[in-house]
């Protein structure tokens, strides 16, 4: 009886299982992904890309590339900001004085020096997010190519020192 019981419910966590798993390509459609024509958010492409082992690892690999590529981009971005404020602060005050009959001159390297340099950081993270986008790529295409070879699942019996286990990966 326990035997039947056993295999009952092994048969009936396969059928379950199987329906859970959804083995449809992921595709980019007008720049979001799309799974069953229902867009997938970074979320759901995370926890897609990381349930399958061959494209976790260049998952893993993308993000690595785009949080590499976010800080200088981030600190040259603020760098470009500060150096359009200042020399938005620096024309209001020259054509205070310029209204005031007063001769004014500027020093251009205030505003000029943080947005050359702004720039130079934000071009530095570039190559770094065409990698992760090359990476990201590769992790979707293994995922589909992957997804297309069917439902493979794997039941696993061990015995250890505290007890016995059924894993069934899937």
């Amino acid at each position: 009886m326990k035997r039947i019981f056993l295999f009952s419910l092994i048969l009936l966590l396969t059928g379950f299982a199987g329906r859970a798993q959804d083995n449809s390509p992921i595709v980019l459609k007008k720049k979001a992904y799309y799974q069953n024509d229902k867009k997938l958010t970074t979320n759901d492409l995370k926890s897609i890309l990381l349930s399958k082992p061959e494209s976790a690892e260049e998952y893993k690999i993308a993000k690595n590339k785009s949080t590499i590529a976010l800080i200088p981009m981030t600190a040259g971005t603020v760098c470009v900001l500060y150096g359009t404020v200042v020399a938005l602060k620096q024309s209001a005050d020259e054509a205070k004085g310029i209204s005031n009959g007063e001769v004014v001159t500027s020093d251009q390297s205030k505003f000029v020096v943080p947005c050359l340099l702004g720039a130079c950081l934000v071009l530095s993270g570039i190559p770094f997010v065409i990698q992760s986008q090359k990476h990201l790529k590769k992790a979707i295409d293994n995922y589909n190519s992957h997804s297309k070879t069917g439902y493979r699942p794997v039941m696993n019996f061990s015995i250890r020192g505290n007890g016995a286990a059924l894993t069934y990966r899937f």
